[in-house]
Protein backbone atom coordinates (compact mmCIF):
# COMPACT_ATOMS: atom_id res chain seq x y z
CA UNK A 1 0.00 0.00 0.00
CA UNK A 2 1.20 3.52 -0.66
CA UNK A 3 0.45 6.38 1.71
CA UNK A 4 1.09 10.10 1.43
CA UNK A 5 3.65 11.16 4.02
CA UNK A 6 4.08 14.92 3.93
CA UNK A 7 5.51 15.66 0.48
CA UNK A 8 6.60 12.04 -0.11
CA UNK A 9 4.79 8.83 -0.93
CA UNK A 10 5.73 5.74 1.06
CA UNK A 11 5.12 2.12 0.17
CA UNK A 12 4.06 0.40 3.38
CA UNK A 13 4.37 -3.37 3.95
CA UNK A 14 0.68 -4.06 4.55
CA UNK A 15 -2.43 -4.68 2.52
CA UNK A 16 -4.88 -2.06 1.27
CA UNK A 17 -7.59 -2.91 3.80
CA UNK A 18 -6.72 -2.53 7.46
CA UNK A 19 -9.20 -3.99 9.93
CA UNK A 20 -9.49 -1.51 12.83
CA UNK A 21 -10.99 -3.98 15.29
CA UNK A 22 -9.15 -4.01 18.66
CA UNK A 23 -7.91 -7.59 18.14
CA UNK A 24 -6.53 -6.80 14.70
CA UNK A 25 -4.83 -3.60 15.92
CA UNK A 26 -3.03 -5.65 18.59
CA UNK A 27 -2.07 -8.36 16.07
CA UNK A 28 -0.65 -5.74 13.69
CA UNK A 29 1.29 -4.02 16.46
CA UNK A 30 2.78 -7.37 17.56
CA UNK A 31 4.49 -7.53 14.14
CA UNK A 32 6.83 -4.77 15.42
CA UNK A 33 7.09 -3.15 11.99
CA UNK A 34 8.55 0.02 13.53
CA UNK A 35 11.64 -2.03 14.49
CA UNK A 36 12.32 -3.33 10.97
CA UNK A 37 14.23 -1.93 8.02
CA UNK A 38 14.34 1.83 7.61
CA UNK A 39 11.88 2.26 10.50
CA UNK A 40 14.39 0.87 13.04
CA UNK A 41 16.36 4.13 13.21
CA UNK A 42 15.56 6.31 16.23
CA UNK A 43 15.22 9.39 14.04
CA UNK A 44 13.30 7.83 11.14
CA UNK A 45 10.91 10.07 9.27
CA UNK A 46 10.65 13.81 8.94
CA UNK A 47 13.63 15.94 10.01
CA UNK A 48 11.37 17.85 12.42
CA UNK A 49 11.48 14.84 14.76
CA UNK A 50 15.21 15.52 15.27
CA UNK A 51 15.13 19.26 15.89
CA UNK A 52 15.15 19.15 19.72
CA UNK A 53 16.02 16.58 22.39
CA UNK A 54 13.36 15.38 24.82
CA UNK A 55 13.59 12.70 27.50
CA UNK A 56 11.09 9.92 27.00
CA UNK A 57 10.41 10.84 23.39
CA UNK A 58 8.38 8.31 21.43
CA UNK A 59 10.10 6.81 18.40
CA UNK A 60 8.57 8.44 15.30
CA UNK A 61 8.23 5.04 13.59
CA UNK A 62 6.15 3.73 16.52
CA UNK A 63 3.86 6.77 16.28
CA UNK A 64 3.62 6.22 12.52
CA UNK A 65 2.48 2.60 12.88
CA UNK A 66 0.13 3.32 15.82
CA UNK A 67 -1.65 5.90 13.67
CA UNK A 68 -1.82 3.69 10.58
CA UNK A 69 -3.05 0.61 12.46
CA UNK A 70 -5.60 2.36 14.69
CA UNK A 71 -7.09 5.26 12.68
CA UNK A 72 -8.73 6.11 9.39
CA UNK A 73 -7.80 9.21 7.38
CA UNK A 74 -10.93 11.10 8.45
CA UNK A 75 -10.30 10.46 12.19
CA UNK A 76 -9.13 13.17 14.59
CA UNK A 77 -6.35 11.98 16.90
CA UNK A 78 -6.14 13.26 20.50
CA UNK A 79 -2.80 13.13 22.29
CA UNK A 80 -3.35 14.73 25.72
CA UNK A 81 0.31 14.23 26.73
CA UNK A 82 1.96 15.02 23.39
CA UNK A 83 5.40 16.02 24.68
CA UNK A 84 7.27 17.52 21.73
CA UNK A 85 4.49 16.52 19.34
CA UNK A 86 5.60 13.22 17.81
CA UNK A 87 2.06 11.90 17.38
CA UNK A 88 0.54 15.19 16.14
CA UNK A 89 3.40 15.59 13.63
CA UNK A 90 3.07 12.01 12.35
CA UNK A 91 -0.72 12.41 12.16
CA UNK A 92 -0.27 15.58 10.13
CA UNK A 93 2.23 13.91 7.79
CA UNK A 94 -0.23 11.04 7.29
CA UNK A 95 -3.08 13.44 6.45
CA UNK A 96 -4.99 13.16 9.71
CA UNK A 97 -6.19 15.95 11.98
CA UNK A 98 -4.84 15.88 15.52
CA UNK A 99 -5.08 17.67 18.82
CA UNK A 100 -2.19 17.58 21.24
CA UNK A 101 -1.48 19.25 24.55
CA UNK A 102 1.27 19.17 27.15
CA UNK A 103 1.91 21.05 30.39
CA UNK A 104 5.68 21.25 29.88
CA UNK A 105 6.46 24.71 28.41
CA UNK A 106 9.60 23.43 26.64
CA UNK A 107 7.68 20.56 25.04
CA UNK A 108 4.89 22.91 23.99
CA UNK A 109 7.31 25.34 22.30
CA UNK A 110 9.06 22.53 20.41
CA UNK A 111 5.73 20.98 19.34
CA UNK A 112 4.33 24.30 18.14
CA UNK A 113 7.48 25.04 16.15
CA UNK A 114 6.97 21.84 14.11
CA UNK A 115 3.90 23.28 12.40
CA UNK A 116 3.16 26.11 9.97
CA UNK A 117 2.07 29.50 11.27
CA UNK A 118 -1.49 28.91 10.04
CA UNK A 119 -2.13 26.22 12.68
CA UNK A 120 -4.60 27.60 15.24
CA UNK A 121 -3.26 27.48 18.79
CA UNK A 122 -5.46 28.12 21.81
CA UNK A 123 -3.67 26.87 24.91
CA UNK A 124 -2.94 23.58 23.19
CA UNK A 125 -1.37 22.29 20.03
CA UNK A 126 -3.90 21.75 17.26
CA UNK A 127 -2.62 20.36 13.94
CA UNK A 128 -4.69 20.23 10.78
CA UNK A 129 -3.61 18.78 7.48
Amino acid sequence: MTVKYGQRTLTEPYSEAIDLSPDNIIQNLKKLLWKQGVYSKQSWGNWLHRMAPYAGRMKPALAHWLIIFSTKEEDVILDPFCGIGTIPLEANLLGRDSIGSDLNPYAYIVAVSEFDDDVPLIGQLVARH
